[in-house]
């Protein structure tokens, strides 16, 4: 079985992605939080959670954070020993 700490790790992995590009954006100038809140169709403390990395977030919500920045999110299944090894 799994662990907890294992099965998480994945979305922890890709929160930060999402969140760099986010940011990035912020700092560019051409993104607000009430922007991106528009542009998901949500609400502006739905993206103050977004942003913390200590809040769960569901996939479909790094999804459409993503897809809100012009990005697209991809998930990949890999060998747990390429994982591991660091060649994944």
């Amino acid at each position: 079985m799994v662990s907890e700490r294992h099965s998480l790790l994945p979305t922890t992995e890709a929160k930060r992605e999402v969140i760099a590009a986010i940011i990035e954006s912020m700092n560019s100038g051409v993104l607000t939080k009430a922007e991106l809140a528009r542009r998901m169709r949500t609400s502006r403390s739905l993206v103050d959670r977004l942003l913390d990395p200590q809040q769960a977030t569901s996939l479909s919500t790094l999804a459409s954070a993503a897809s809100a920045i012009g990005k697209h999110l991809r998930i990949a299944v890999v060998d747990a020993a390429d994982r591991l090894s660091g060649r994944a």
